[in-house]
């Protein structure tokens, strides 16, 4: 009896697998293909790098000293100072002359105004070297006559640095500027194109 209530509940199993077989997909199988297929997960949260431009000449935060060494020596001694000349001349200052500005702990406002003053004694600085060249002076033999040019071409601009940075800061700001001016005379004094015709 007991065999033959297996061999009842096997036929029953097989009877149903036929069935299942051969029957229709389930309502749930159609209405799950029906659906469309699930979005994507979103990326991750990555912050947007806009496109960098290209790197110009006129705007590397990056540069060594000695690159900013060159380029003040390439402003000095060009033949032409635009508008692009200009801006290299104030990216090149403020770069150079960022820790003074955080030594001083300036204002953004003063900051931006010293650097102003400081682009301003550059030109003043290649005007003197212009001056200098029509009168048939130049730095290497002439140093002394082309020193007192530089320095009262930029007298009146140094008279403003002073006035913004009172006392101790106008010190300091010396201090911090007298190597740097020394070494863009010693590099005026090896560089090929005299710095008698800027």
């Amino acid at each position: 009896m007991l065999i033959l209530g297996v061999i009842l509940i096997a036929i029953a199993i097989g009877i149903f697998w036929a069935n299942d077989r051969s029957a229709p997909p389930a309502p749930v199988v159609q209405v799950a293909k029906s659906l469309p297929a699930p979005a994507p997960p979103p990326p991750p949260n990555e912050p947007v790098v806009p496109e960098e431009p290209a790197p110009t000449a006129a705007k590397d935060t990056a540069q060594t000293p000695a690159e900013r060494l060159a380029a003040a020596v390439a402003l000095l001694t060009s033949p032409t100072f635009n508008e692009a000349s200009a801006q290299q001349a104030r990216e090149l200052i403020d770069s150079t002359y960022a820790p003074l500005y955080a030594q001083l702990n300036l204002s953004p406002a003063d900051a931006a105004a010293l650097g102003d003053l400081l682009t301003q004694r550059l030109s003043a600085t290649r005007a003197a070297f212009g001056a200098a060249a029509s009168q048939g002076l130049d730095l290497a033999n002439n140093p002394v006559e082309v020193a007192v040019l530089a320095r009262t071409a930029v007298a009146p601009v140094e008279t403003q640095i002073a006035n913004l940075l009172g006392s101790d800061g106008y010190q300091q700001y010396q201090t911090y500027a007298a190597p740097l001016r020394a070494a863009v005379v010693s590099a005026l004094l090896q560089a090929p194109a005299s710095p008698s015709k800027p």
